[in-house]
């Protein structure tokens, strides 16, 4: 996110998005999920169980994104995220890097975030150990790199987008009440 928040050039932004590797190994094991383009591109079939997945996905679309032989031949229709992303670096909608990284971070960061707590809830109801793995993945893509416990001007990810808001409301440096609510909840989530 970084890459693609001080970018220059919108193509370095296209490129840190669309070829970056951020997750090396895939995130909570899904080789497809290395890139940020890829927590858009490759969710169907890793978020499929996610009923807010759904929503967040459909509920954006118009009705000629659904070209009938798009969703016969089993393709994505509407990447959900990834469109947005496209268009805030399209020329003809504002070239901006610092959108498309915002974009990223409010539509594919958010949606994983919300996967990794479907999951961490599924391996919880099932008995597994894995469930903690899953709630850490959540709490660091949320708070990302970087970032300072309440400072508006550090960090590329959800935390600091909240941070951001929280300032233009006029409030001075201290936690965003979004991330303190959040925190303790991953918290409080921890010790279940």
């Amino acid at each position: 996110i970084k890459n693609m928040w001080t970018a220059t050039s919108v193509d370095a932004a296209r490129s840190a998005y669309e070829k970056g590797t951020s997750v090396p190994t895939g995130l909570s094991g899904q080789p497809s999920l290395t890139t940020l383009s890829s927590l858009s591109t490759s969710s169907s079939p890793i978020m499929a169980d996610d009923l807010l997945y759904y929503f967040y996905l459909y509920a954006r679309h118009e009705d000629e994104d659904f070209d009938q032989d798009d969703i016969n031949d089993g393709t994505d229709p509407w990447p959900y995220g990834h469109g947005v992303v496209d268009l805030a670096l399209d020329a003809d909608h504002g070239a901006s890097p610092k959108l498309a990284a915002e974009a990223t971070i409010a539509m594919n960061m958010w949606m994983m975030i919300v996967h990794q707590l479907y999951e961490s809830t599924r391996e919880c109801s099932s008995g597994s150990t894995d469930a903690p793995k899953y709630l850490d993945s959540a709490v660091g893509l949320w708070i990302g790199e970087q970032q300072g416990e309440g400072l508006f001007d550090t960090g590329y990810s959800v935390y600091s987008l909240a941070q951001e808001a929280h300032k233009l409301f006029g409030n001075v440096d201290g936690e965003a009440p979004s991330n303190e609510n959040l925190m303790d909840a991953f918290i409080e989530a921890q010790v279940v």
